[in-house]
Formats: structure tokens, C-alpha cells, sequence
């Protein structure tokens, strides 16, 4: 009881289901580090225009995403940096699920291993001096050093140290969720894209489900065959890499993890080509064109 008083102390007058666990922290955005190198761009861009086109969607999306449901209310003057000025229709952590996560190191900093693009949204919208509530799973402050740390991380398949083709270490991954320090990866965005098209992702997926994917149609569909400027070249890519993820045989490897082979029936990658899902990627209000404007 005394931790668990402790933990709702910290977060003042904002309220905490009373179910909620204790490894639930409350941090600024600028305060998390990414565990992976790159995001979608192009995904982010079509939530932003979004929030743009209807300011209650962002606070919206915050509710669910620190496990509070949807927004109740809010005004004009609401703003996420003062998270007394609107309300959620339920208290925060009340749908555990829903949130994100982090793993707490050693050194006493927090690594986000779920909610990349969220958090991007977040700070590209509003800035990095958001407050988010995020579970933590596990606490591994209990490590010795950072370096055993990244060995752990890189255990529990908690990080994703590839960027683009290349690997990289965990100490190269980015400190921040800046654009200048999170990067784009195509890839991912057309992985985004191409959801309900050519694939759908099994209720049991591996960690970064997404990357392992796109990492594996980097190497069917080069970058450099692609024309990713504008929404009607942009359409036309999502379309061959999809015809070129679907055209593969059902038996063919995606991904090796921990010993564990994963097939293009494994990962849910269809086996036809889902035209009238694409149809509607081509309508001009369509997420697709969103994400230009």
C-alpha cells in the first residue's frame, strides 16, 4: 500500500484507477528514449494532419493511449502540457492494455518499447514537454551497467538496432524523439499502408512485427525502384510492393528470430492481392493523400 500511495503522490491531482499497478510512471516526452532508429514519416504525417483537421482527435488519441478511454471534454483553450485542462471519460491506467510501455534502466532513464509514433506525433505537435503515462515493463534498474543493460534489451528483443540494412549498437540509437535525431524509414510507412491490402497482422506477432517485414521487402523491392514524392507515385508503390509481398510463396522464410523460422503465412501476408482495399487508398480524402497535404 505505502508503494502504491507513493506512486499516485507522484502524479498529483490527476487520477489513478485505484486497480492500476504500481510501475506506472508519469514522465515528459523529452525524458524517453527511443529503442528503435527510425519511424515512418509518412505514417506520422497522416496522423498530424489529422489532429490538424480536428483538434479533438490528438486529445482523443492521448486518452486512449495513457489508458483512459476516450476524451470527455475539453475546450479551446485545452492544452496536452496541462493535462488538468481536459478531461478523459475514465481515470488514467483504467485500461491497462492500451498503453505504452518503457523499461527503466540502471542509470535511471526510461527506454519506450511500444508507442514510437504516438510519441512522435506528440512531440512533433505539441512538443516535448508533454507529460505521458507509460507502464513499465520490466524495471531492469537492478542491472549492474548500461552495458549489460543493452545486452538484456537486446535478449528480450526490446530494441530494434537495425537501420535500414545496416545494424547498429544500442549506443547509437537515438536520444530523442527529435526528427533530427528519429529518422525516416520508408519501409515502415509503406508497411502502414499496405495493412488490410497485403497483409493482417496475426493476434500473435513477434516484437517489431513491422520492421522484420519491411526489412524483408527492402530486399525484393529496392528503394531506388520506388518514386515516394507524391500521392498518385506513392500509390503506385504501395501497390508494387504489395503485389511483390503477395506474389511470394507462402513457404518463404520472413524472418529468423531466436532460433524460430517465420514464414509469409506466419507473418499473415495474403496470397491475393486485396484490390478493393487499394481502390479506396486512391480517393482523394483517402489516409494516403492525408498524409501529403
Amino acid at each position: 500500500m505505502k508503494l502504491y500511495a507513493l506512486a499516485i503522490a507522484l502524479f498529483s491531482s490527476v487520477c489513478i484507477a485505484e486497480t492500476a499497478p504500481v510501475n506506472i510512471v508519469k514522465l515528459d516526452v523529452s525524458a524517453l528514449h527511443p529503442t528503435q532508429p527510425r519511424v515512418g514519416y509518412r505514417q506520422i504525417a497522416y496522423k498530424i494532419h489529422g489532429y490538424k483537421q480536428d483538434t479533438k482527435k490528438i486529445f482523443d488519441n492521448y486518452c486512449e493511449n495513457i489508458g483512459a478511454g476516450k476524451l470527455k471534454t475539453y475546450s479551446e483553450t485545452s492544452n496536452l502540457k496541462d493535462i488538468n485542462s481536459f478531461e478523459c471519460e475514465a481515470k488514467v491506467a483504467t485500461h491497462i492494455d492500451a498503453m505504452k510501455t518503457v523499461v527503466q534502466a540502471p542509470n535511471g532513464q526510461y527506454y519506450l518499447t511500444d508507442g514510437h509514433h504516438f510519441v512522435s506525433e506528440i512531440a512533433q505537435v505539441v512538443g516535448q514537454d508533454v507529460p505521458v503515462f507509460m507502464v513499465v515493463t520490466p524495471d531492469m534498474s537492478y542491472v549492474k551497467t548500461m552495458r549489460q543493460f543493452s545486452k538484456e534489451m537486446q535478449k528480450k528483443r526490446l530494441t530494434w538496432l537495425k537501420d535500414d540494412d545496416k545494424s547498429i549498437k544500442f549506443d547509437q540509437l537515438p536520444q530523442n524523439f527529435s526528427s533530427q535525431q528519429l529518422k525516416n524509414d520508408e519501409y515502415r510507412s509503406l508497411m502502414f499502408f499496405l495493412r488490410n491490402i497485403a497483409f493482417d497482422k496475426p493476434e500473435i506477432a513477434p516484437p517489431f512485427y513491422e520492421f522484420f517485414m519491411a526489412d524483408w521487402i527492402r530486399k525484393q523491392v529496392p528503394l531506388n525502384q520506388l518514386n515516394l514524392t507524391n500521392a498518385q507515385d506513392y500509390a503506385q508503390a504501395v501497390q508494387k510492393v504489395g503485389q511483390a509481398m503477395v506474389s511470394a510463396n507462402p513457404s518463404d522464410v520472413v524472418a529468423k528470430i531466436d532460433g524460430k523460422v517465420y514464414t509469409v503465412k506466419d507473418f499473415g501476408i495474403f496470397q491475393k492481392f486485396n484490390q478493393e482495399k487499394y481502390n479506396s487508398l486512391l480517393q482523394p480524402n483517402s489516409k494516403l493523400y492525408q498524409a501529403f497535404e
